[in-house]
């Protein structure tokens, strides 16, 4: 299924492009249509991030290795440590929760790693 999955998005990426190309090529197309497919090549190259990537066990043991050390999560920090998106570091921060490494957030936001 990925392997099918990372063809679609191959193919898909070979469209937009020979779109931009037709649209790059000539200028007489509307603004409306440049910001649809400006639009629509953001949300691809985000989509195609967020599916081809999907962070390894030596990431999340780094990540709650941070967190264990920080005592409570920071997104951001485990983000720049780890060169991860924040999507990417959330998900982890979830993957956390969900095992019971840290509480849920308090009323300010922020979770404390269980000691």
């Amino acid at each position: 299924m990925e392997s099918q999955l990372k063809n679609y998005l191959s193919s898909l990426d070979l469209i937009l492009e020979k779109i931009n190309f037709c649209i790059n090529s000539n200028s007489s197309y509307s603004s409306d249509i440049q910001r649809i497919f400006f639009n629509l090549r953001m949300r691809f190259e985000s989509l195609s991030e967020d599916i081809i990537y999907d962070y390894n066990h030596y990431d999340y043991q780094a990540g709650v290795k941070i967190t264990k050390k920080l005592g409570q999560v920071s997104i951001a920090r485990i983000s720049r440590k780890l060169n991860l998106r924040y999507n990417q570091v959330f998900e982890m921060v979830l993957k956390m929760e969900k095992q019971g490494l840290i509480h849920k957030p308090d009323e300010t936001g922020v979770r404390f790693f269980v000691i």
